[in-house]
């Protein structure tokens, strides 16, 4: 057995106190500070031309799979829901047939080394097999593989990627926080290409059904994608129109997502376990544990959660029960784990007799239990306010049978002309179509028929063969990477363009909608010296941190910067701030204090300075003499060694007195709104 080891994966972390403000200011010889005042401004964000330095057509691509998401999902549970299930099935099955002159590469952020590791491609196919066996995570087969993991990331080295590799994420990875600081040091080294798959926009366009903390980190993601992404795929024609609709309310305009429908045959992945990794008998003991009867039961898959709309589902029940009689309905079975949101589900299903009676809720069942439930349920139900696409549906017409469907979002794509469609805002809407699915046999039988002849999934290795047909596409038209910014990807940047007069925080989002001109300070931060950012700034790690931005000040124009530090936790320490290729600030920090430094940047500075096509590109570099173990100071709980904090930034033409003064006053006043860009 291996010893087991803790292995940490990115989230949040706070190790802030309370701190009094300072100014530093400095003065470079030669200012010239009769310049023209000017407050010339460009947009906050910009799309970036990205892709490999291959040549154009050329097929040794690589495909670089992020599946961390995933993998933490293993720590933690182990059958897949639908997002861990479409990695597993479009990666796996691309694994055991690899696609001509591709290489194929899984990796997975971590935490503790805050950065892709690299997993060895049969492991990852074993584990992912053994997660489709049961629930049950207490299993030796299961632990085992949980230690050859933790083996395998404890010995991992940071992935490596080829030039113009491709970068997909299928999974989710809006909790992690540093994720596109080292998507832009990849494209800098590397000239990688980053593509996301979008499942569904549900926090932002529907944040009533999601937590906070989950609205949050999704608007931080989403604003981190249209900055970084080079390609979209996106489920459903549905989500392509919500991706475009959230991109066009945050300012930017995205090319058209490629859609990558789901619509997966979910027999496959059954028939592919071999005899020794199955569980239950494959027949009725599902149905003899939870007191069932073949024909006689609805069946509902889907996490437990407001947004699902179980309420609906248990108040139409009711009035099933109370019009028809109990004796005379079928069942309710809701296979799903809990979700959030959902007190009012279960309070209802409490304060009822007759829910108690009908509803049957199951959840960690296996995959072979739930082919049962399919195979032998009267229909299903699926009458969710909002999905991306709706795995259900497909697996739903995939064992013959007949979905309840929403008439809401993706659904009716999912379904097509073989789901028995309501009207998602009445519940006397789905009375009907429930009662007319229970009571006319004659009509169920015949929509039956017509799934059975006329519906056809695809395999899954026909979506991961069509993912892999996109990144040839793709290749054979995208230009380099670094086409225009070769100076600055040979220093290790991928800098993003700022507003003039605007400041930018370097900072954890912190709201719950989205507006237009929303952008982050984040994406200024380059290189690996960062951890991530809180809702005060940003630790940097030992070492030297850096940042960069392009502003659009024009030639002849002389600029002021000021930046924000906060001193090292617990420790006073002497601070270096150097704006390359112009000055330097030394400066003595006490410990947790803030402290303001101002560079003046005469026109000199700027004309002998690299640029690109919006303006002039600034590096900053921070370092100091201490650092604070958080692990000391958190027995353990936070494991980053952290050194000064940076609160944020502001340049401006030196000649704009009234950017500088409103900077002043945000600063005197600690209130940023005003003049920020941020979240």
């Amino acid at each position: 057995m291996v010893k087991e080891e803790e292995y940490w994966f990115a989230s949040k972390g706070t190790a802030a106190r309370k701190f009094d403000v300072e100014f530093f200011d400095g003065t470079i010889e030669g200012e010239n500070r009769s310049a023209p005042r000017s407050r010339a401004q460009v947009p906050t964000t910009e799309k970036q031309t990205t892709s490999s330095n291959v040549n154009p057509g050329s097929e040794d691509n690589q495909i670089v799979f992020d599946v961390s998401d995933l993998i933490q999902y293993f720590h933690n549970a182990r059958l897949p829901t639908g997002i861990q299930r479409v990695q597993i099935e479009i990666i796996t099955n691309l694994v055991l047939a690899p696609p001509d002159n591709m290489t194929l590469s899984v990796c997975c952020f971590t935490k503790e080394t805050d950065a892709w590791l690299e997993l060895p491609l049969l492991f990852f196919n074993h584990i992912c097999k053994l997660a489709l066996v049961s629930g049950d995570t207490s299993a030796s087969d299961w632990l085992r593989a949980l230690d050859e993991l933790r083996l395998h990331l404890s010995k991992a080295k940071s992935l490596t990627f080829k030039r113009g590799a491709y970068l997909i994420n299928l999974g989710t990875s809006w909790w992690l926080q540093n994720y596109f600081l080292h998507v832009r040091d990849a494209k800098a080294r590397y000239g990688i290409r980053y593509v996301p798959y979008v499942h569904d926009c549900i926090p932002i366009i529907t944040p009533e059904h999601c937590v906070d903390n989950l609205t949050r980190d999704f608007i931080t993601w989403a604003l981190g994608a249209f900055q970084h992404a080079d390609h979209v795929m996106v489920n459903s024609r549905a989500t392509a129109a919500d991706v475009k609709a959230v991109a066009k309310r945050l300012g930017h305009e995205v090319e058209e997502p490629d859609v990558v429908t789901l619509d997966a045959d979910f027999r496959g992945a059954t028939a592919r376990l071999p005899q020794e990794f199955m569980s239950g008998d494959g027949g009725g003991e599902i149905l003899l544990r939870n007191d069932l009867t073949a024909g006689e039961f609805v069946l509902f898959v889907s996490t437990i959660e407001s947004r699902k709309n179980h309420l609906m589902a248990f108040s139409a029940w009711l009035t099933l029960a109370k019009r028809h009689g109990p004796e005379n309905i079928p069942k309710l079975v809701c296979v799903g784990n809990r979700g959030w949101l959902n007190d009012a589900i279960y309070a209802k299903l409490a304060a009822s007799k007759i829910l108690q009676q009908k509803v049957v809720l199951l959840s960690r069942i296996s995959d072979l239990d739930l082919q049962t439930l399919y195979r032998t349920c009267l229909f299903t139900l699926y009458p969710s306010s909002y999905e991306g696409w709706g795995l259900p549906v497909t697996e739903s017409l995939c064992y013959g049978k007949v979905p309840v469907l929403a008439d809401s979002s993706s659904l009716p794509e999912a379904g097509g002309a073989f789901a028995e469609y309501f009207d998602v805002r009445s519940e006397t809407d789905l009375l009907r179509a429930l009662e007319r699915m229970i009571f006319d046999k004659l009509y169920r039988e015949d929509k039956e028929r017509k799934v059975v002849e006329e519906f056809r999934a695809r395999g899954w290795v026909d979506i991961a063969n069509q993912v892999v047909d996109l990144v040839r596409n793709w290749s054979r038209r995208d230009a380099p990477i670094d086409q225009g910014r070769e100076a600055f990807t040979e220093r290790g940047l991928w800098p993003f363009a700022v507003e003039l007069g605007r400041y930018y925080g370097i900072s954890e989002n912190m709201e719950t909608l989205i507006f237009p001109g929303m952008s982050s300070g984040e994406i200024y931060r380059q290189g690996a010296n960062w951890w991530w950012p809180e809702p005060w700034g940003c630790w940097t790690k030992p070492g030297v941190a850096r940042l960069a931005f392009v502003a659009p000040l024009p030639q002849g124009e002389a600029a002021v910067l000021y930046v924000g530090l906060k001193g090292v936790q617990g420790l006073a320490c002497t601070a270096t701030v150097t704006l390359v290729g112009v000055s330097k600030r030394v400066v003595f920090i006490a410990q947790d204090q803030v402290k303001w430094v101002t560079f003046r940047i005469p026109a000199t500075a700027m004309a002998n300075s690299a640029r690109l096509p919006l303006g002039f590109v600034s590096e900053l570099r921070f370092s100091a003499d201490q650092a604070a173990d958080f692990r000391a100071l958190t027995n353990g709980d936070d494991p980053r060694v952290a050194s000064i904090g940076v609160l944020g930034f502001m340049i401006c033409s030196a000649s704009d007195t009234d950017a500088r003064l409103s900077f002043i006053e945000s600063v005197a006043f600690d209130d940023f709104k005003s003049i920020s860009a941020d979240m």
